[in-house]
């Protein structure tokens, strides 16, 4: 009978201690809310829609010329390698990752020529018509509005995980 009353002791013991491991040791799948990445991410937006702003007020005359505007896409490229390495850089980060991937595209677009060209720059450089006097706004409304879901996008995630809700 003894030796009943051990083995329940011990079984006891052990559960109870594997119950509180369980319970002390949360297990994260996603990283944690990280601030410096929300600004980076809001910074990033407003840059673009300052942009894509000013393109829109020159559209059609010379001074909405891709050449004239290097100087921006370039700061843009920075501001998202900044925001790559600072993503990269977090432990179980791949879902900001790949959204972030997907902002340089939407902006950026993609060096493979064999890609479709649908980003702010590739647009830009379309053709002549759109290299000499910019995209149409049109064209820069359904830019705006890429960018802007997507961006949107990453600081949902971003703010989901400070709430710990799963983003809808």
């Amino acid at each position: 009978m003894k030796f009943k009353k051990n083995n329940l002791r011990r079984l006891f013991v052990i559960s109870l201690t594997i119950s509180l491991l369980v319970a002390c040791n949360s297990i994260t799948i996603i990283s944690n809310y990280d601030e410096v990445t929300d600004k980076y991410l809001t910074t990033l937006q407003q840059s673009v829609s300052i942009f894509i702003d000013s393109l829109e007020q020159f559209s059609g005359t010379d001074t909405a010329a891709f050449a004239k505007h290097q100087k921006t896409y370039d700061m843009l490229d920075n501001q998202i390698k900044i925001l790559e390495f600072r993503v990269a850089a977090i432990p179980k980060n791949d879902q900001t990752i790949i959204i972030v991937k997907t902002i340089r595209l939407t902006i950026l677009g993609n060096e493979d020529t064999s890609q479709p060209k649908t980003g702010l720059k590739d647009l830009h450089c379309l053709n002549d018509h759109n290299k000499s006097y910019g995209p149409s706004k049109a064209v820069l409304e359904v830019c705006r509005r890429n960018i802007n879901q997507t961006i949107s996008a990453a600081l949902t995630l971003e703010l989901a995980k400070k709430t710990g809700k799963s983003p809808q």
